[in-house]
């Protein structure tokens, strides 16, 4: 897609709601030349992936840029264990979290993530990832770190959730 033009995925119920379709699965593990650019994913998130986005175990990390991944009746984005860069995106009001991950390297950077009902941003087993320039705001949990998690979390505007980071056991309220 481009700025002015962007690719939509979306319901095909006349008046659409979250959970309508089950969303969009990168299954490959190898690059197939992919390109996921000025697109918008919305009201997904059925069956048993569900998320708008999904990265099934091990496949190739597409980049998702100018991405707005909005309204799933699970989370926004699941990166599972796939390593991609997710940039300039919008990822708001989906019902689980706004983007999840373990176990992968994962960067996001100049990223609004806001009004998700679990989280923003969900951080688990063992990933070293980057949140950089992101605005986290009006969600549950800002950013949730579990499972021996260690990102790099630099540079954002982390407001207004009920909980800024949770990391473990420690709750941090006011971080910008």
């Amino acid at each position: 897609g481009t700025s002015s033009n962007k690719i939509q995925f979306t319901s095909s119920k006349t008046i659409p709601v979250a959970g309508d379709w089950a969303g969009i699965e990168f299954q490959n593990t190898s690059s197939v030349g992919s390109v996921f650019n000025y697109c918008i994913v919305e009201y997904g998130g059925s069956g048993g992936n569900n998320a708008n986005i999904f990265f099934k175990t091990g496949a190739y990390g597409i980049n998702l840029t100018n991405v707005i991944a909005r309204n799933s009746s699970g989370d926004g984005i699941n990166l599972r264990y796939s390593s991609c860069q997710i940039r300039t995106s919008s990822v708001t009001q989906n019902g689980g979290y706004g983007i999840t991950a373990g176990y992968t390297n994962y960067s996001i950077d100049s990223s609004t993530i806001s009004n998700n009902t679990n989280g923003g941003i969900l951080v688990t087993q063992y990933s070293a990832s980057s949140i950089t320039n992101c605005s986290v705001e009006n969600n549950n949990i800002g950013i949730d770190i579990a499972f021996g998690a260690s990102p790099t979390v630099q540079k954002n505007n982390i407001r207004y959730n009920n909980i800024g980071i949770l990391n473990g056991t420690i709750q941090h309220t006011a971080f910008k």
